[in-house]
């Protein structure tokens, strides 16, 4: 009989004993503490599982540009996000707020905001503005920091959106024109219902003109228009 070439081992497959081994050496997600950590998170320098990375990243999480799960995740975020479109009451409930004094002016002061970062800022989007009022609706209530990535540099990974949480964490109303200490802030609902208000403006111009910068540009123009700035005598921030 002629020479028969060797035949490579045969390799068993991993006991169940084995698999449960591998399972218990993966370790738990240092958020949730539930599920298996199997995502590479650099902002943690950790792994962390695929759910907590879904929902907090950007928000609890300060997430570097060099992230791939954030690139990636970015489109989808803002198809869902410019797609949300309020029921009727819902709107109407939106456009009614701002027929009362106090409302209005925060949110006035909200695209004050954008505007001036629009202003300093020439490749700003309204699809940009949408998403850092979305931002800035999510921290507000939320009411809490997010984690920084140790050493590196804290600048936010959505400033437009934090300012906007600047904004309306300051902004206080001046009800009398004459009592200059008759001021006033404002309940978190508030703070949402007018951050949402002012997003329903800019979604309804994503609807007719879905790139560029229709909103942010009408909204520099109202503002010239009006003679009117960030720098009223209602508007006192805190030092």
């Amino acid at each position: 009989m002629g020479d028969t070439e060797p035949r490579a081992p045969i390799q068993s497959s991993p006991s169940t004993a084995e698999r449960g081994a591998r399972r218990r050496d993966m370790a738990l997600c240092p958020k949730c503490r539930k599920r298996l950590a199997k995502r590479s998170c650099p902002a943690l320098g950790s792994r962390i599982c695929q759910l907590c990375c879904g929902t907090l990243r950007g928000r609890d999480i300060h997430c570097p540009p060099v992230c791939p799960h954030l690139a990636a995740h970015r489109p989808y975020q803002e198809k869902r996000i410019i797609g949300r479109k309020p029921a009727g009451a819902e709107r109407q409930a939106k456009e009614d707020i701002l027929r009362d004094d106090r409302l209005a002016w925060l949110a006035f002061q909200i695209e004050a905001t954008l505007m001036r970062h629009a202003a300093s800022h020439p490749g700003f989007t309204d699809t940009e503005a949408l998403m850092a009022l979305e931002f800035a609706r999510e921290k507000t209530g939320k009411g809490s920091g997010r984690l920084i990535i140790p050493g590196e540099s804290l600048r936010p990974v959505n400033e437009a959106g934090e300012s906007i949480v600047q904004a309306v964490e300051t902004c206080r109303y001046r009800a009398s024109a004459i009592l200059e200490s008759a001021t006033e802030g404002y309940r978190k609902q508030e703070k949402i219902a007018c951050v949402e208000r002012v997003a329903l403006g800019v979604r309804l111009n994503l609807e007719a003109h879905p790139e560029g910068r229709v909103y942010l540009e009408d909204l520099a123009r109202r503002f010239a228009q009006s003679g009117a700035g960030p720098q009223d005598k209602k508007l006192i921030t805190l030092t």
